[in-house]
């Protein structure tokens, strides 16, 4: 049970110690992958929303965790408080760890709470949120300008060639003229003529200015009588163009001529103003992510601190394990000890105190074990010699609770176990018991009794002497009371027996003598005057005479019942078959009662037994006798003789059984009494023959209830002479 514990421990910690450990690595991989995207935001997204949302979730999840790890264990001490020795240690020790770290780790987290705040709210200031707007507005301002103005030279050169009719053929080459001296005049970077067939009459434009292409979407919108601008990116910069068409002195709608003017603005003011504009839309983005990138921030830092306070409750779980777990296992060996395990030991291998501790705590255990066995050895071999003695034993405390017996008590008064029971409990069921609880009552007044006490146990009579007597210890101080119960039921059978055996012999001489004169006399009496009564008479003197002569001759017969009683003969024992004298018997009673089935089963694995063949034989068939007198006026009568061996007890059993009205209980215990009879006219003397005969033979003989009526004597005999 112990090691079982220990396993699950092991394994258990083993398991907090991997998911430690895997949070751990979560978390050094989030600050990694946070530092990565804080110091490389080329190439890493950190304005994606999908970056944020996963950032924001799995911050979220370890929160969870750790609070769900910092709550479990804190409970987990918690509950354990009032468990024992160890819990309580655990408990003020991660306690203490808690508050040592809680307040500074809540502290900071506040300080720095508010530290991120502050410093994200200036981040996104609104001020620089302005001058990012305004000089946006600037560049767009610049490029719309710019665009106004080609557009209006535009018009105004279209207004001038068509008011002046420059596009007649006579004319171009002063549209040439006219055309350098306006670029020059407006500053413009170019200036194309088109007629209405996309023809390029006019030119002026650098060399390293592309020039417009006659069938781009510009042209082609002039041409429809719509003014048009475009912004084209060049390697020198981005050139600004404008059409405008040139429409006829005849009909006002419809375009003769394009007129082309560009603006060119140099590299360096484009690339500022994509700058511009691209530090505006990023910032832009990463306003949309003020909140969660402080909300980011904010569960980094009380993760950091419940991490904290994790550690330290696990730092304060680990010290007090350190200093409970010798106590901890200790106490279960100890209980191990108190539940009989004298096999434990505390595995504990460290060289500190607790080490010590540990080994002399072992040494006791040893010393203690050794003392056990010696005590154990000493109380069995006491248990032994107790088991050994005929007599039952018994021992009370001063409460008159068992304390100690033997198998011999529990045998004469058929109890299963007396162990720790009151006095009350073991004799208030049992007829004559509170003669036995007095006497004890008595040795617990130091009082020393002796009694013969009659009790009656499953229906039996018994006589039980009883002595008792107080046990005091070495200062004479009362502990209780011991008695000691013998069984003489047997012995005081025995004196009856052999009180009616010399009454019997003496009745049977006193009264015998004066029989045969008696007999004589009568017989003389009605040979000699006989003749002389008259015949009227006659009949009566006979019959007194005869009346006389029968009731000598029953009389006879009963002293010599008297006699074979007074006088039973001694045993002689000879090695005998008893399946051949249970034949002999079968076959005397079977040709002579035909009105009744007798059945036989016989053990063929019986061996020889020393018994006297003749007064076994005797007892066999007074038992067989009565059974036929019991099947009297009974039909299909059947009466069942059989033998069986016992080889574990060495030991043989006679069963006879008939079907029979069977014996009362109440005449059961009496049957084997000297002139005990349930026969009208009996002399009660036939069963305690056959009850001397088999206790003569070392055996036993017990009358039971037979299925589903009649009766069975059981004969039990031992095999071996030692027995006898």
């Amino acid at each position: 049970m112990l090691e079982k514990k220990k396993t699950h421990e092991l394994e258990k910690r083993k398991k907090e110690k991997i998911a430690i450990l895997i949070i751990l690595a979560l978390l050094i991989c989030l600050f990694v992958a946070q530092m990565i995207i804080a110091k490389v935001p080329s190439y890493v997204p950190f304005g994606s929303e999908i970056t944020v949302f996963i950032l924001i979730n799995v911050n979220l999840v370890l929160l969870i965790v750790l609070l769900y790890l910092v709550i479990r264990n804190f409970f987990k001490v918690f509950l354990e408080y009032k468990k024992g020795l160890g819990a309580r240690i655990k408990y003020r020790l991660v306690f203490a760890f808690m508050i040592l770290s809680i307040a500074p780790s809540f502290i900071l987290f506040f300080i720095s709470s508010a530290f991120i705040s502050t410093s994200i709210e200036r981040w996104f200031n609104i001020n620089i949120e302005r001058s990012l707007d305004e000089s946006l507005k600037v560049a767009k301002t610049f490029y719309k300008n710019s665009s106004d103005n080609a557009l209006f030279y535009a018009k105004r050169l279209s207004s001038i060639v068509r008011e002046k009719k420059l596009l007649d053929q006579e004319n171009l080459t002063f549209l040439k003229n006219f055309v350098r001296e306006k670029k020059k005049e407006y500053n413009l970077e170019s200036v194309e003529v088109f007629s209405a067939i996309k023809e390029q009459l006019v030119l002026e434009i650098p060399s390293e200015t592309r020039p417009t292409d006659p069938n781009a979407a510009i042209i082609q919108d002039a041409l429809n009588g719509k003014e048009a601008i475009i912004i084209e990116e060049t390697t020198t910069g981005d050139i600004i163009r404008a059409s405008v068409p040139i429409f006829s002195t005849f009909i006002a709608t419809e375009p003769v001529g394009i007129i082309v003017v560009s603006y060119h603005i140099p590299h360096s003011m484009v690339s500022k103003m994509q700058i511009i504009s691209e530090t505006y839309e990023k910032y832009g983005k990463i306003l949309m992510f003020k909140k969660p990138l402080k909300s980011v921030l904010i569960i980094m830092l009380l993760i950091t601190t419940l991490l904290i306070i994790f550690t330290s409750i696990w730092f304060g779980l680990y010290m007090a394990r350190q200093l409970t777990e010798p106590l901890e296992e200790m106490t279960e060996v100890a209980k191990e000890v108190s539940n009989g395990n004298m096999n434990v030991r505390v595995e504990i291998d460290k060289k500190d105190e607790v080490g010590q501790l540990a080994d002399a705590f072992n040494k006791m255990l040893s010393d203690i074990k050794t003392k056990s066995d010696i005590i154990e050895a000493q109380s069995n071999y006491l248990k032994v010699l107790m088991n050994k003695v005929s007599a039952g034993i018994l021992s009370v405390n001063q409460e008159l609770r068992v304390a100690a017996f033997n198998e011999m008590f529990k045998k004469i008064f058929q109890i299963n176990d007396p162990s720790n029971k009151l006095l009350t409990d073991i004799f208030n069921n049992v007829s004559g018991g509170k003669d036995i609880i007095e006497l004890l009552i008595s040795g617990k007044k130091g009082v020393q009794k002796e009694k013969i006490v009659q009790v009656n146990i499953n229906n039996k009579d018994k006589y039980i002497k009883c002595d008792t007597s107080p046990m005091f210890d070495e200062y004479q101080n009362l502990i209780g009371v011991v008695a000691v119960f013998e069984d003489i039921t047997e012995s005081i059978r025995y004196q009856k027996m052999l009180a009616w055996r010399e009454v019997a012999r003496k009745v049977a001489h006193e009264v015998k003598n004066p029989l045969t004169p008696i007999q004589l006399s009568a017989n003389r009496l009605k040979k000699k005057y006989e003749h002389y009564v008259p015949n009227e008479e006659k009949e009566t003197f006979n019959s007194c005479i005869d009346m006389i002569i029968s009731q000598v001759d029953d009389i006879k017969n009963l002293i010599n019942e008297f006699s074979s009683y007074g006088r039973m003969p001694s045993l002689k024992f000879e090695y005998k078959n008893v399946n051949e004298i249970l034949a002999n018997v079968y076959s005397l009673f079977k040709e002579s009662h035909k009105n009744i089935e007798f059945i036989t089963d016989f053990d063929n694995n019986i061996p020889l037994i020393k018994c006297d063949e003749n007064q076994l034989k005797r007892a066999i068939i007074n038992i067989v006798t009565n059974a036929v007198e019991a099947l009297q006026n009974i039909e299909n009568g059947i009466i069942s003789i059989s033998s069986k061996y016992i080889a574990e007890l060495d030991k043989v059993t006679i069963s006879i059984k008939d079907n029979g009205k069977g014996i009362k209980d109440e005449h059961k215990n009496r049957l084997f009494e000297p002139y005990f009879s349930r026969k009208q006219g009996g002399t009660g003397l036939g069963l305690y023959i056959v009850n001397t005969i088999v206790t003569g033979h070392n055996g036993t003989i017990e009358v039971l209830d037979a299925f589903p009526t009649g009766a069975e004597f059981v004969m039990t005999l031992p095999v071996k002479e030692d027995k006898l």
